[in-house]
């Protein structure tokens, strides 16, 4: 089983996102999958499938809530930068 959505790269789990994941991994989880939603959580959510490789990945997506922050300059980078990392998002 893998956790589909979550989103690990809140502020909310920068004090225990460790032992959040090692909860995961105890569970019997195979994966996590934290999704993305805000232009400016891209990198924090890359350097967190970094920290915890071949157990968490990255979705990508616009939250309509957020699309104040997308311009079209954010919106270029934003796909560049997917595209660079493409073998840690699904």
């Amino acid at each position: 089983m893998i956790d589909c959505h979550c989103h690990l790269e809140w502020k909310d789990f920068d004090r225990d996102r460790d032992e959040v994941v090692e909860r995961c991994r105890r569970a019997g989880l195979k994966a996590v999958i934290t999704s993305s939603s805000a232009a400016t959580h891209v990198q924090k959510t890359l350097d967190i499938v970094e920290r915890y490789s071949g157990f968490v990945f990255a979705s990508f997506g616009l939250h309509p809530q957020a699309v104040d922050e997308w311009s079209e300059k954010v919106v270029e980078e934003w796909i560049e930068t997917v595209k660079k990392n493409r073998d840690k998002v699904v």
